[in-house]
């Protein structure tokens, strides 16, 4: 993968997260925290679907595991150190 690959997914889903941080959070069962949290999830699974399909694993059964992995590890902040997590992992499931 391009580092121009890996700065095109990462900037896309980036806009995306921020626009998130800006949403109110209100209290832990609103509804407004609910939706928050979905947009969230949703957001991120996007960021997930498009580096599994830059790396051309999507259909591998451990790419989500492995994803969730360089997630865990990665600065959620700085979606190309989660990039590059998984590109080290990546190698351990093809």
């Amino acid at each position: 993968m391009s580092p121009d690959d890996l700065r095109y997914i990462a900037d896309k889903s980036d806009k995306a997260f921020k626009l998130y941080r800006t949403l109110p959070f209100g209290k832990p069962d609103s509804a407004e925290r609910i939706l928050c949290n979905s947009e969230y999830h949703r957001i991120r699974d996007e960021f997930r679907d498009d580096v599994l399909a830059s790396f051309g694993v999507t259909s591998n059964p451990k790419a989500v595991r492995c994803f969730d992995i360089a997630w865990d590890h990665g600065d959620q902040g700085d979606l190309i150190t989660v990039i590059e997590y998984f590109e080290e992992l990546v190698e351990l499931i093809r």
